[in-house]
């Protein structure tokens, strides 16, 4: 099984983490975010895999209304949100934060209070109100694959959200080592997904985005036929690619994007000719941001896209 599969072969996962192949790594994710626009239609799927023994804890969350004083664009008003760990079905869908088991009673004070601290431990910023329409969730995760099922109501245009995921206690010892959205791009966006190393030594990592390499995969779905990337450490760029096999910076071979690809477990891009992105850097503990868009040479219409950041063994 290959990675990919994660974010593909929906509403069923087939293996767990160890059948991936992944070993032990010194490094981790400690979050990650999504900010994009919702369409009014199509899902977006977010993925985590977790390595490691015991649990750690998590938080996962989807802001539409508690974004209002930081944009001025259409919001995405009522988000929902359903969580599938691998062997178990889909949870059934929050659709509002202080309802966590979704009874449509707003949770205690006590309840609500508890999982704040979560949120604020998690470095994340505070809810609009207790009673906005924001959607979350908050666990203690194993080692898994865990996907998340994001959608909202119908909108006359498309909403703005933020996608959040966090793990609370890098001490513990089960690690992030993959993170990724999949989802319907649309075009003339620029969708951003930022992430953040934990504390120690270097990491290498290979940053993805399919779009031609879905064909055949994803049904009869269109795809995003020519994406492109930029990596960022706030106003730096790292590394820029368009097509992966031709690595445009930091002497990067496509030999190498094409090693560091069967390093981390992932599916090989369908040929060497194909218009996916990909960028292959050693990063510093930090925050990054990565931007996703469509390649402005030749047309180009929305598509589904696999956005991913993985760490290279």
């Amino acid at each position: 099984m290959k990675t990919l599969c994660v974010l593909i072969r929906l509403p069923f996962v087939a293996a767990f983490l160890l059948s991936l192949g992944f070993t032990a790594r010194g490094g981790e994710f400690i979050n990650y975010a999504y900010r994009g626009k919702w369409d009014g239609t199509h899902f977006i799927i977010c993925g985590t895999i977790m390595y490691g023994s015991g649990t750690t804890p998590i938080v996962a969350r989807v802001l539409g209304p508690s974004l209002e004083p930081y944009t001025e664009a259409p919001l995405l008003l009522n988000p929902k949100m359903k969580q599938h760990l691998a062997g178990q079905p889909w949870s059934p869908f929050n659709t509002k934060w202080g309802d966590q088991n979704n009874d449509g009673v707003i949770d205690s004070v006590a309840s609500r209070d508890a999982f704040l601290l979560r949120t604020s431990q998690a470095g994340m910023v505070d809810f609009i109100s207790s009673s906005s329409n924001d959607c979350a969730f908050a666990f203690d995760s194993p080692e898994a694959v865990r996907l998340f099922w994001v959608e909202g109501a119908a909108m006359a245009e498309p909403g703005e959200f933020l996608w959040e995921w966090a793990n609370g206690d890098t001490t513990t010892g089960v690690d992030a080592v993959n993170l990724s959205v999949r989802r319907k791009f649309i075009n003339g966006n620029r969708d951003r997904m930022s992430f953040t190393i934990a504390d120690g030594p270097s990491q290498t990592v290979i940053v993805t985005a399919r779009g031609p390499s879905l064909d055949g995969l994803i049904g009869t779905l269109p795809y995003l036929s020519d994406p492109v990337l930029a990596l960022h450490k706030g106003d730096q760029k790292i590394g820029y690619n368009d097509n992966w096999y031709t690595q445009t910076d930091s002497g990067v071979t496509g030999q190498d994007i094409n090693n560091a690809v069967n390093s981390a477990g992932l599916a090989p891009f369908s040929s060497t000719s194909s218009k996916d992105a990909a960028i292959l850097a050693t990063l510093a503990p930090g925050s990054y941001t990565i931007s996703l868009w469509g390649g402005l040479v030749g047309p180009q219409t929305d598509g589904e896209v696999v956005l991913a950041v993985t760490l290279v063994n």
